[in-house]
């Protein structure tokens, strides 16, 4: 049996302080049981009160406990998540921060550049975040941020770039001060940047603008991160150029590109281009996420919309160019994914002119053969989209396309129900032919709603019935 001398009994200590909630009701509930028990070769009692100073109470061994845990670095850059991104800093959106730099900012931050003001506060933070009590915990994790503020303010950003290891790391360290700044004196205006969760209405626009411009008089990098910790929150990003036509009166994009405000359009450009990717992906002519591709396409609409309400755009301005450019990409790919419906759907039921006696030359499925359930499965993901853009198409500019593609659509599964129909009344059969009457209702239910494809099924299932 292992003996538990000082050291490993001080490592276990240890262990225990730095054991995740879910980990740490389990191990409560061992001990308390242990010691119950009578186990004397454990010293349950004094790791039970390890737990406790480090905050750990009973209630996570009965699932009262149970809340989400934050490590203090993670609340110290809480406030400024909305902008990390993951990936190499040269494919980041602009005014992002790269999360591959974090840990390693960390590192510097809690080593170099506020040793005290870490070694103080870290422990009380993260003891009140394990043992529940998160708004101390951000409290602390302020506290930390207002010291680094007072330690680097005065720094220039390339002071501090230098102490990180890769760009990344510099990139962050750079950007420090200036984020600081405005994280305080957005604080100081929403009460917390991380509050504002809605619409800017003209009265916080106006506040938000003269706030903004008085940051510029004194520091043009605090007022542009001002800006972008604002847009990083709003649900409408584009609302931060509303901002900047109240800072610079009269300006239009082409002045403001050749400003430090620059990136607030260029991240605006740089979304609509990340929704653009989505929908050019859907264009590839495989089976696609339908709600993915039509909230892609919202809220390309609406950033469009709100790019182009405002006069912030210059007939040939820089942002205006782009945003045409955009456009005509994603009208044509959306084009392109209304073509491959109909194309789809051909394949995947296909039709052939039969001659019937005293009939001619009709239309008739294909039902000798078997049904592709890949070519299936990409006809009804494009017939979904159709179905599920009708209301988005005419803003995203292939309102036509889409009604065209619709209406064939349409024709074609009438096209296929009318001869699966008169084929079963006819005597006809094949062994695939339960497979088309399958194919042909999913069709129905994602052009249509599921209780017509229903009534599609019992009425053909009637007449096979009846040729029984």
């Amino acid at each position: 049996m292992t003996v538990l001398t000082d050291d490993k009994v001080a490592a276990l200590k240890a262990l225990l302080v730095s054991t995740p909630p879910a980990t740490a009701s389990k191990l409560w509930a061992l001990l308390e049981r242990m010691k119950v028990q009578g186990v004397q070769s454990i010293p349950t009692v004094e790791l039970l009160e390890a737990m406790r100073e480090a905050g750990i109470s009973s209630s996570f061994a009965t699932g009262a406990g149970h809340f989400r845990v934050l490590s203090f670095d993670r609340l110290f850059f809480e406030p400024f998540e909305n902008l990390f991104e993951n990936g190499p800093l040269s494919k980041l959106t602009p005014g992002s921060l790269p999360r591959k730099g974090l840990g390693p900012a960390w590192k510097v931050i809690s080593g170099q550049l506020a040793p005290d003001a870490f070694g103080r506060l870290e422990p009380l933070g993260t003891a009140a975040s394990l043992n529940g009590n998160m708004s101390r915990a951000r409290e602390h994790a302020r506290e930390m941020r207002a010291e680094l503020l007072a330690a680097i303010g005065d720094m220039p950003p390339e002071r501090l770039s230098i102490l990180g290891d890769n760009a990344e790391t510099a990139h962050v360290l750079g950007r420090m001060p200036a984020l600081l700044a405005a994280e305080k004196l957005g604080r100081e205006l929403w009460h917390g940047v991380q509050s504002l969760r809605g619409d800017l209405h003209e009265q916080s626009i106006i506040r938000l603008g003269y706030a903004v411009k008085d940051a510029e008089a004194e520091s043009p990098l605090v007022a542009t991160e001002l800006l972008l910790l604002t847009m990083a929150t709003l649900p409408k990003p584009y609302q931060a150029i509303r901002v900047l036509q109240r800072v610079s009166r009269g300006a239009d994009d082409r002045k403001l590109d050749n400003t430090h405000f620059s990136v607030i359009g260029r991240r605006v450009i740089a979304l609509l281009r990340r929704e653009s990717a989505v929908i050019e992906q859907a264009s590839m002519g495989a089976a696609f996420e339908v709600p993915k591709v039509a909230a892609a396409i919202d809220r390309h609409n609406k950033l469009v919309h709100g790019m182009t309400r405002d006069s912030v755009l210059s007939p040939n301005g820089p942002w205006r160019t782009e945003l045409t450019a955009i456009c005509g990409l994603v009208g044509y790919r959306l084009e392109i994914i209304c073509h491959t419906a109909v194309k789809a759907l051909e394949q995947a039921l296909p039709m052939d002119m039969v001659r019937k006696k005293n009939a001619g030359m009709l239309a008739e499925p294909r039902f000798g053969a078997a049904i592709d359930p890949n070519k299936l499965a990409i006809a009804e993901c494009h017939v979904r989209f159709l179905t599920a853009t009708r209301l988005l198409a005419p803003l995203a500019g292939f309102g036509g396309f889409r009604d065209n593609a619709s209406r064939a659509v349409v024709a074609h599964i009438d096209s296929v129900c009318e001869g699966l129909i008169r084929v079963v009344r006819e005597g006809e059969t094949s062994p695939h032919l339960r497979d088309w009457i399958k194919a042909a209702a999913t069709i129905i239910e994602a052009v249509d709603t599921p209780g017509a494809a229903k009534a599609f099924e019992r009425r053909i299932n009637g007449f096979l019935r009846k040729a029984a």
